[in-house]
C-alpha cells in the first residue's frame, strides 16, 4: 500500500537520513555527493519503530557543485523519490521513510461496552442516551 493518510499509525522497518558522500577521489564523471541513505555511516542502518504519519514529501539526490567568490553554487539533482514524514513521539523530529519500508497497523477495535456503565444505569440524564451508545435503544429512547 503507498496511499497512507494523515495521522494513519504505521510501523517502518528503516528510515533515511540526508547523507554527504566524499567523491573527491571518484573518477569523472562523479557520482551524488548528497544522498538520502538508510545508513547512519556504512555498516550501521538506521532503526525503524511505529509511528503517525504526518506528511510526505519528494526528495533528491544530486550533487553540490561549490562556487567561487563571484558564482553562487549550485545543486544539481539525479533523481527524485516520494517518502513519508513519520513522527514517533512528541518530542523528536518526524523521520524520512521510503513507501517501502511502511506497514499500516490496524486499528484497535472499539470496544463495545458503554464507558457510561448504561446496564446499572437507569437515570434520564444519563449521557450514553444523548450520545448513543451501544447500551441504550436510541438517543433520548428512556
Amino acid at each position: 500500500m503507498s496511499n497512507y493518510t494523515l495521522g494513519q499509525r504505521v510501523r517502518f522497518a528503516e528510515r533515511i537520513k540526508r547523507r554527504y558522500v566524499d567523491t573527491y577521489n571518484q573518477p569523472y564523471p562523479k557520482g551524488p555527493n548528497r544522498v538520502w541513505s538508510g545508513e547512519a555511516y556504512p555498516g550501521k542502518r538506521l532503526d525503524g519503530g511505529e509511528g503517525i504519519i504526518i506528511g510526505k514529501r519528494t526528495l533528491s539526490d544530486g550533487t553540490y557543485h561549490y562556487g567561487n567568490g563571484e558564482e553562487p553554487g549550485e545543486y544539481d539533482a539525479h533523481r527524485h523519490f516520494t517518502a513519508y514524514l513519520i513522527v514517533t513521539s512528541l518530542r523528536s523530529a518526524p523521520v524520512h521513510v521510503l513507501p517501502e519500508h511502511i506497514t499500516a497497523l490496524e486499528p484497535e477495535p472499539e470496544p463495545d461496552v458503554c464507558p457510561f456503565d448504561c446496564d446499572s444505569c437507569h437515570d434520564e440524564d444519563c449521557p450514553c442516551d444523548r450520545l448513543g451508545c451501544a447500551g441504550s435503544e436510541a438517543p433520548g429512547a428512556r
